[in-house]
Formats: structure tokens, C-alpha cells, sequence
């Protein structure tokens, strides 16, 4: 008879995190830890028979408490751009020496190869993974559509799209399909043992396919107008975003104009074991819905300084 699994979600005060413990639970789940840098966010958690514990990757000595007892792990990666690999490491390294059997990782598509200001540190995580001799299964999630959500009001406020993407298409990938994946790798990791995944959405859109979608859910005409990386770049510091918040805007136009994310497969399906959410539906049921979606432009202020 197989031991029983107990699961440890990191980051569990993060919007992923918490969408793959509220996933755990509603399977069925009973054996869940969430470990967060802030216990007392996740009170209502813990009421659902979550044990919450306090970690912090950049408290190594935090980190054998918080994943002792865990066999299955989900490391979701940290929010400081420039700064992820070291805390990455000390959580690979705690959950080894805690007897963790099996990681899942939330990388970033193409992170090997890509261009994207954020793929180097994500493919280093991954490697140490790899060199860790613990079972992984690597989660390569493609763009969040959520992410659209606070810069498309600023599109609407200039009257259109604007990018350096060119024809290059997105497989953009809903977040709560990203957590359904997830907790299918966490629940099912004999069947995901040292796999990688690129977890993409139904289709890829062009942003001229993105304009004509946002076009239609609002009722007016919104055009996609396209630039080449330095005149996009420039536009942005003309609009006032910070110079390294701009290198980052910058690095995923070119990451996309390359076509390295279009690419769509049936990981979510496989992993979850329904089909994603597609691009158009998210955005008909969330953007006029939308009023106060602040996530990304506070990550941007938080972490881009």
C-alpha cells in the first residue's frame, strides 16, 4: 500500500499558491501545508484544515521546520526579479534534506532560451532541480491573461495596443488553469516524474487578434499599433514608466516577437484533467468586471525600482 502524500504548497498568500490549495481541497485533499511569509493572511485556510506554517526562502533556517513532514512540494518561484536563484536554492535544498520525494516547479516558457528578462533565473531553478537528484516535474506556465487586465484600460485610455510583437502570437494561459495543472502534477507525480511541461492555453493570438477580441467585449474600435523594439521602448519612457520597468515591457515584446510563445499543447488537460480556459472567454468574462486589478502594477512598482 503507497504511503500516504502530504502536500506543501509555497507562496500559499500568493494568487497561484491559493488557487492550488483551494484545487487540493475541493479534490478531496485533507494532508495540505501552505507555508507564507505572512500566517495571519491565510486564516481562512487554516479553517479549511490547511496547515499553515511561516517560511521565508531568504531564511534558510526558516525552511527545514516549514517542510518537514511534506513528501510532495510545489516551490511557486518568488517575486524578486534578479534576485530568485539564491532563495530558490535554499528551498531545493531544504525540502532534500526534509526527505521531500517529488518537486513541482513554476518556471517560464522557453526559460532556457528566452529573451525574457525573467527566463534566465527560472532555467538556473531549474537546473538545480535537475542536479538535485529529487523527482521534479518543471511547470513551464505561459502569460496569464490576468496580467492584461490592468494594462488594458490604459490601451483603452490611448485609444489602442501598443507593442513590438509584429505578427508573433501568445498562447496566452489562464492562472486557474496554471493551479488546476499544478495540483494534477502534485496529486498524480508518478505519472509527471521528471517531466517538463509547457502549460499553454487552447490557442495563440496575435495581438491584432488580441485588439479585435478587446474591440468587441468593450464596443469600439481598439487597433493594435505595432513598433519596433526601440521606438516601443521610447514610448514607453515618453509615458513615464520607470527605465528598468521599461527593459522588462521591452524583453517580453522581443521575447514574443521570436514566436517562442506559440506554442500550444494539451498539458493542462493532461495535467488538470479538463481543457483550458480560452483567451476570449476570460476576457468576456473579466474585463468590464475589472474595476480595481492592481496585481501587476504593483508587482512592477514593488520589484522594478
Amino acid at each position: 500500500m503507497n504511503a500516504p502524500k502530504t502536500f506543501l504548497v509555497t507562496g500559499a498568500s500568493g494568487y497561484l499558491g491559493r488557487m492550488v490549495i483551494d484545487t487540493l481541497l475541493n479534490a478531496g485533499e485533507t494532508r495540505v501545508i501552505g507555508t507564507t511569509r505572512r500566517p495571519e493572511a491565510l486564516a481562512d485556510l487554516a479553517r479549511r484544515g490547511v496547515e499553515i506554517r511561516a517560511a521565508d526562502f531568504n531564511e534558510a533556517d526558516s525552511l527545514a521546520a516549514a517542510f518537514k513532514g511534506a513528501t510532495h512540494v510545489l516551490i511557486v518561484s518568488v517575486n524578486e526579479v534578479g534576485a530568485r536563484v539564491a532563495p530558490h536554492r535554499a528551498a531545493i535544498e531544504a525540502a532534500k534534506a526534509a526527505g521531500v520525494k517529488h518537486i513541482v516547479y513554476t518556471s517560464h516558457a522557453a526559460a532556457d532560451t528566452s529573451v525574457s528578462y525573467v527566463a534566465p533565473e527560472h532555467a538556473v531553478t531549474e537546473q538545480i532541480i535537475r542536479d538535485s537528484g529529487l523527482k521534479y516535474t518543471i511547470l513551464r506556465n505561459f502569460l496569464y491573461p490576468e496580467n492584461l487586465l490592468p494594462t488594458i484600460p490604459l490601451a483603452l485610455q490611448m485609444g489602442a495596443i501598443h507593442g513590438a510583437q509584429g505578427d508573433a502570437r501568445i498562447s496566452w494561459v489562464t492562472r486557474r488553469d496554471c493551479a488546476d495543472a499544478a495540483a494534477g502534477a502534485l496529486r498524480n507525480a508518478e505519472a509527471h516524474e521528471n517531466k517538463t511541461y509547457d502549460v499553454t492555453g487552447p490557442k495563440a493570438y496575435s495581438q491584432t487578434e488580441l485588439a479585435a477580441i478587446v474591440s468587441q467585449v468593450v464596443g469600439r474600435e481598439i487597433p493594435y499599433v505595432n513598433h519596433s523594439l526601440g521606438a516601443f521602448k521610447a514610448k514607453l519612457l515618453a509615458d513615464g514608466v520607470p527605465a528598468k520597468a521599461a527593459d522588462v515591457y521591452a524583453s517580453f515584446e522581443e521575447s514574443a516577437s521570436t514566436g517562442e510563445l506559440d506554442v500550444v499543447t494539451d498539458a493542462v488537460q493532461k495535467l488538470s484533467g479538463h481543457a483550458p480556459e480560452s483567451l476570449e472567454s476570460y476576457l468576456r468574462k473579466n474585463l468590464l468586471t475589472a474595476r480595481d486589478y492592481p496585481e501587476t502594477l504593483n508587482w512592477l512598482r514593488d520589484n522594478l525600482r
